[in-house]
């Protein structure tokens, strides 16, 4: 099922979402809770969102979209944030992707996975699928990897999202992000039907008021 359709069925089942968004009206796919404890028992992969060297950006990694600096793997998730990995020679996809269900609290890991965007002529782009064995070692000394974006997706859709949603809410939410920046980038078509734009928009700004605490105004410019 392509991107738009799910953006439709999310749409037609919107009291769902009412009740998923109510529940974490800040939800960043990870709790305060799960901060703090994690604050207390560090694990091995560190998360930083820019890594810098006395002052001043490593000039090995200074155009590099894979890495922050020599062995530290960048990670974009869907939700606009950026996490890195620290790896050596060892380290597979897989430590990552449990690494990132544990730290997210996804419960339905197997719909998951690390791909690489990877620019093509013109403004589109290909995914490569990243299995699961592979060492971060061999996927960073691919050709042209500096070039590459990691991403953390959900690349074997569910045939039900309702079903989804009964059963990792986090992971649910995760898809219509995604699904939402797939059709915003124009990753799998060119052009959107202007009446499927009006129907996204419209649910975007029901989002955006539903999720802006009552006692609170609601800010136009913030919903445009």
């Amino acid at each position: 099922m392509e991107a738009v359709e799910y953006i439709w069925v999310f749409f037609f089942t919107v009291q769902d979402m009412t009740f998923l968004l109510h529940l974490s009206p800040k939800s960043a796919f990870i709790s305060a809770a799960k901060k703090a404890r994690l604050k207390s028992n560090p694990v091995k992969v560190r998360f930083s969102e820019e890594v810098i060297i006395n002052g001043q950006v490593s000039e090995t990694v200074k155009d590099n979209s894979l890495l922050f600096m020599p062995n530290v793997l960048k990670v974009y998730l869907e939700n606009g944030q950026t996490k890195s990995f620290r790896f050596d020679c060892s380290t597979s996809i897989k430590d990552v992707i449990l690494t990132l269900q544990e730290k997210l609290s996804i419960k339905c890991i197997e719909h998951f996975s690390l791909m690489l965007e990877q620019k093509t002529e013109g403004s589109g782009t290909k995914l490569l699928l990243l299995h699961e064995q592979e060492t971060l070692t061999q996927v960073t000394q691919r050709p042209s990897s500096h070039k590459m974006r990691c991403l953390f997706r959900i690349s074997f859709v569910p045939k039900d999202p309702i079903d989804l949603l009964r059963r990792d809410a986090v992971a649910f939410e995760y898809l219509y992000v995604q699904s939402c920046n797939d059709v915003v980038q124009e990753r799998f078509g060119p052009e959107l039907k202007y009446d499927i734009a009006l129907r996204l928009a419209a649910l975007q700004m029901y989002i955006a008021t539903v999720t802006t605490k009552h006692t609170q105004k609601i800010s136009l410019k913030y919903i445009e």
